[in-house]
C-alpha cells in the first residue's frame, strides 16, 4: 500500500525540506532499507552470508513505507496498491 502513518509524514516533510519536492517510491524504500542494513551491522553481520542470513531471520522492521519482512526466499513481502488512470488521475482499484 501507500506509505502513510507518522513515521512516513516525518520523512516527508523531511524529503521536502530538502529537495524541496515530494519522493518518489523508491526513496522511501531506499531509506527504509539503509535502516535495515544498519541494524545488521549494528548485529555484527559483516560478511553477505552474514547479512542474508540477518535478513531471513530478523523480526519485522517498521520503516516509513510500513512492515518490511522477508520470506525464505529472501522476497519482501509487502502489499501494493492497484491503481488505474481515469480522466487523467491515478484512481485506487479494488482487490
Amino acid at each position: 500500500s501507500s506509505p502513510k502513518g507518522e513515521k512516513y509524514e516525518t520523512f516527508l516533510k523531511k524529503y521536502r525540506e530538502k529537495y524541496k519536492k515530494d519522493p518518489d517510491i523508491y526513496a522511501s524504500y531506499s531509506y527504509d532499507l539503509l535502516y535495515i542494513l544498519r541494524d545488521a551491522f549494528l548485529s555484527g553481520s559483516k560478511s553477505g552470508e552474514e547479512v542474508k542470513n540477518y535478513l531471513l531471520n530478523m523480526k519485522p522492521f517498521y520503516g516509513v513505507t510500513g512492515e518490511t519482512k522477508f520470506d525464505s526466499n529472501g522476497d519482501v513481502s509487502k502489499s501494493f496498491d492497484k491503481k488505474t488512470i481515469h480522466n487523467g488521475n491515478y484512481v485506487l482499484v479494488g482487490d
